[in-house]
């Protein structure tokens, strides 16, 4: 498999120049002998001295033995922006890999940039699965960055001589990946070359992502990158980027892990084509064997995930490296170290996929042993993740999708198919219109087949799918059954509720009379008063004894 760095090339740069048959490498390799070389091959594997590229190494200058603290050792390889060195950092002893931008690539302002801001992208990266910066500068007008040295080999390399890895290999690199992926996410940068050139493998199986390069900082200005120009590598990125490069999202990336994943898989890219018009008319019908019908290793599960990483639409695919961890991490069939490494102490990656968790949730910090003691009991406690995107939460509700059904329908030929599917394999097969909504479902062999309305667990994509839900006779009269007892239900309570009011009115009423009775028996009466006795009216009898004159 071949692969190109760029897409378009900025202005005053090459297709030659631009040429990065392993990418921009920081390895050391091993080689196919006992001791991991080609007889006759010199010590770097990463670039191929039997074609060299004349143009880049006329560029560089065998002269130069130090730039400021790096003492360069031997070339260990090149990519598009120039040769890499061994090298060793003198105030402190240790080797690096020190990558020299040449002279006339200097004088170019736009690749000048993009190649300090690769240094730059990386310094704000703190990750153990990321190829860590060490230091940047200029010395006698050369340009060098100083970058942490693996001592490995590529992700390409690696495939280029076993044509494809095993599943448990494969999402092994996949899961440590999307980890470095989603902590560059998370500080606002996206890579936008992800491939097996940029993925390098230590002698001891730690994967790490390299050259940010062509890095997207998402709050940064894009005058870098002009409207409708697509940079990347055409067989890994995803459609929206190869028309405009500015338009690139966390799922761009995820779409070229998609890619990724997809070759160490079968040793066959998704999507082919023997010219870039070809590539992108591919992508964007969304036309592409399964990775099962090329490697029958490949779970079913597996399969659909891959497909939903690898859709055109950017709205289809995971949103981010989140989601896709959950799910491959809930297939359980990631290895926890690289069963092709060789070394005695293998590398062992701990992650959020990890079962390995403290009893805060936090993943053990990586390291080359398994965890022991407390950390191990808290892994039991640790919440399964679920498939993301159905509704389903890391704490307490990934069983409803762990229930086993057997799928009856029908294939494009009108054959009658049989299978077996989890409940988020349907869903998603679902919604990936792999599987059509006239499907029938049972959980049970003794069972009969029933539609996918009758179960409510299918409701929410079906009703996405805008397919009509009608429930069977069985399913309405459960439904009506259910609706009269709630209707009796309200009768029963609304009747015990009149009744506590009116009992309770009465009981108030009861209450008021006693207290008015007792207060009426413990009042005082007042004392009578005297009346006084009433004078005799003198007048009155002086009128009656009053004799009349004649």
């Amino acid at each position: 498999m071949t692969s190109s760095s760029e897409f378009r090339l900025p202005a005053g740069d090459t297709q030659s120049d631009a040429n990065s048959g392993a990418g921009d490498s920081t390895v050391d390799l091993p080689g196919l002998d006992a001791q991991g070389r080609k007889p006759g091959d010199p010590d770097s594997t990463v670039f191929n001295e039997k074609s060299p590229n004349p143009q880049r190494r006329k560029s560089g200058d065998s002269s130069i033995r130090q730039l400021g603290d790096f003492r360069i050792e031997k070339p260990i390889g090149e990519g598009a922006m120039g040769e890499v060195f061994l090298a060793t950092q003198v105030s402190l002893g240790r080797q690096v890999a020190l990558k020299l931008l040449p002279r006339e690539f200097a004088s170019n302002a736009t690749l000048l940039e993009r190649f300090l801001r690769e240094a730059k992208s990386l310094a704000l990266l703190n990750h153990p699965h990321i190829v860590r910066a060490i230091a940047m500068g200029e010395d006698g007008g050369h340009h060098y960055a100083a970058i942490e040295f693996i001592d490995g080999a590529s992700l390409q390399d690696i495939l280029d001589r076993k044509q494809r890895l095993s599943v448990g290999d494969a999402i092994h690199i996949t899961l440590v990946c999307a980890a470095a992926l989603e902590h560059a996410h998370n500080l606002g940068i996206i890579h936008r070359d992800i491939k097996p050139a940029n993925v390098l493998v230590s002698r001891d199986g730690m994967a790490k992502v390299a050259d940010f390069g062509l890095v997207k900082l998402v709050e940064a200005d894009m005058s870098m990158t002009a409207t409708g120009t697509g940079l990347g590598t055409p067989e890994y990125m995803a459609p929206e980027q190869s028309c405009d490069a500015s338009s690139a999202t966390p799922a761009s990336d995820v779409f070229s892990l998609g890619a990724m994943l997809f070759v160490m898989l079968t040793g066959e890219l998704p999507y082919k084509g023997n010219s870039i018009i070809e590539f992108l008319t591919a992508k964007q019908s969304g036309r592409h064997a399964s990775a099962k019908s090329i490697n029958p290793e490949v779970p079913e599960r597996l399969d659909l995930i891959i497909h939903r990483t690898l859709v055109p639409e950017p709205q289809q695919r995971y949103e981010n490296c989140t989601q896709l961890i959950r799910d491959l991490a809930r297939l359980g069939r990631h290895n926890q170290s690289l069963s092709f490494c060789e070394s005695k102490s293998p590398y062992i990656a701990y992650g959020s996929w990890s079962a390995a968790t403290t009893s805060d949730g936090i993943a053990v910090p990586s390291g080359r042993a398994a965890p022991t003691g407390n950390t191990a009991s808290a892994a039991g406690k640790a919440a399964r993740p679920t498939l993301s995107g159905h509704g389903a939460t890391d704490s307490g509700s990934s069983e409803p999708f762990a229930k086993m059904w057997y799928v009856s329908h029908k294939n494009k030929l009108g054959k009658a198919v049989l299978s077996k599917m989890m409940t988020d394999e349907l869903i998603l097969a679902l919604e990936r219109k792999l599987l059509p909504p006239s499907a029938q479902v049972k959980s049970a062999q003794n069972q009969p087949f029933r539609p996918l309305s009758d179960h409510g667990e299918f409701h929410p994509v079906l009703g996405r799918l805008g397919v009509p839900i009608r429930k069977s006779p069985a399913a309405q009269q459960k439904s009506t059954v259910r609706r009269q007892t709630r209707r009796r239900k309200k009768r029963s309570e609304t009747t015990d509720l009149i009744l506590r009011v009116v009992v309770g009115g009465c009981a108030a009423y009861g209450l008021i009379r006693g207290l008015i009775d007792i207060a009426s028996v413990f009042q005082v009466e007042p004392p009578p008063v005297a009346e006084e006795p009433q004078q005799p009216d003198t007048s009155a009898l002086l009128r009656d004894l009053q004799v009349p004159r004649s």
